[in-house]
């Protein structure tokens, strides 16, 4: 509107009200259209006018005014409308105005009516649009500024209070570490205890109440077993992965080796054929959780009425990665808990005595490794675990 009302107190060329009737048309469109919310509408249809207006205008007087400068504000105003996300936009419309600008400057525009202006005119022109272009383009730098500071202002806000729930986080981690150690180590101890006088009540009468004493003793491996995968789910939540050489083989031997005490570990068979060789970098700690949860899994629902029960573990060493695979006879699971068998406190049979963390424990742990799992399993037929270890 200030340009229009410029123009009409210095030129009294009538084509001059057709060629700028534009620059009030604009400003009642953009306005419309930014009321009903249409933003992006908006800055497209008030740029595309602004730079069409100002080719037509720009094309029929002399370059001595300087208009064509304003395809430099529109430029600046098309960087700042759009976001970056929208960059492609502001490149469109920065592409249309040079091309414009060159089209203006370089064709000749026959159909447009030619306006002339006295060199006093053509001078003040050249002034007013040179400040006007500055100005708008300044603005548009300033806004960026503005909005790039309000951003960095709120991002050091944001900054500051995640690092403090950062710290109160580790501190409340600290504080659960310290607990679970203490709770463990003090719910083990009593448990330690029971478990001795027991085998001294078994020792001292072996014909009196063994099946009680046996039953207190499979109750005690429950509990102890629950304690032992709390630990080892805060154990590896919150400690860091530390890679080295492991002895699969070995692993496995260690791992049934500890698995001796489950109900059912006498009357099943643990079929390791891993190669004696086969040595592989991995974070020892938590493979040794994967498997013993995997394979206690099988021991405990191993199906004791089939005439060889067992628990087979192989290993295999492609191309691309290595498996270790987990097969079993057990009474296997039905194909509507497959999905499900991998949650926390799920449990797949009535049969079930464990806690439901031991899958759960498992899988967050083959997550933190970055490794894979696959189940496959048929009820009454058994239960085979695949865990893919990609190379790197």
């Amino acid at each position: 509107i200030a340009y229009y009302i410029r123009y009409l107190f210095f030129d009294s060329q009538s084509i001059s009200i057709a060629l700028l009737s534009p620059f009030l048309i604009l400003p009642v469109v953009i306005w419309i259209l930014n009321y009903y919310r249409k933003y992006s509408f908006s800055a497209i249809a008030g740029l595309l006018g602004f730079n069409i207006s100002l080719f037509l205008v720009a094309s029929s007087e002399s370059q001595a005014t300087g208009v064509f400068m304003h395809f430099i504000s529109a430029s600046a105003v098309a960087i700042f409308v759009f976001e970056f996300e929208q960059r492609w936009k502001s490149i469109a419309f920065i592409s249309l105005s040079v091309s414009l600008f060159i089209i203006a400057n370089l064709v000749p525009m026959d159909f447009i009516p030619y306006r002339t202006y006295s060199p006093e005119n053509e001078r003040l022109f050249f002034i007013l649009h040179t400040v006007g272009t500055a100005l708008i383009s300044c603005f548009s730098l300033f806004s960026l500024l503005g909005e790039h500071h309000t951003l960095q202002k709120g991002l050091r806000k944001h900054q500051k209070t995640i690092e403090s729930q950062n710290r109160d986080l580790r501190k409340a981690n600290e504080e659960l570490d310290r607990f679970v150690y203490s709770a463990s180590h003090d719910l083990r101890a009593p448990l330690a205890s029971i478990r001795g006088l027991v085998t001294l009540m078994d020792m001292e009468n072996p014909d009196g109440n063994s099946d009680y004493t046996a039953k207190i003793q499979s109750r005690i491996s429950v509990m102890d077993s629950f304690i032992n995968d709390i630990v080892n789910y805060s154990r590896n939540s919150r400690t860091e992965i530390v890679e080295e050489k492991v002895e699969l083989h070995k692993l496995v031997e260690d791992v049934e080796s500890s698995l001796s005490h489950f109900d059912n570990a006498e009357s099943v068979s643990i079929i390791n054929e891993v190669p004696k060789d086969v040595v592989i970098p991995t974070d020892h700690y938590r493979l040794r959780v994967i498997l013993t949860n995997l394979i206690s899994n099988s021991i405990k629902y191993a199906d004791l009425k089939k005439e060889r029960p067992f628990v087979k573990i192989n290993y295999d060493d492609s191309k691309n990665q290595r498996s270790i695979t987990i097969e079993d006879n057990g009474i296997g699971i039905d194909k509507e808990h497959l999905p499900k068998v991998f949650d926390m406190f799920y449990r797949a049979t009535q049969l079930s005595k464990g806690s439901g963390l031991g899958l759960y424990i498992a899988m967050e742990s083959i997550e933190k490794l970055n490794y894979k799992i696959e189940i496959d399993s048929e009820a009454k037929i058994g239960t085979t675990f695949n865990i893919q270890m990609p190379k790197t």
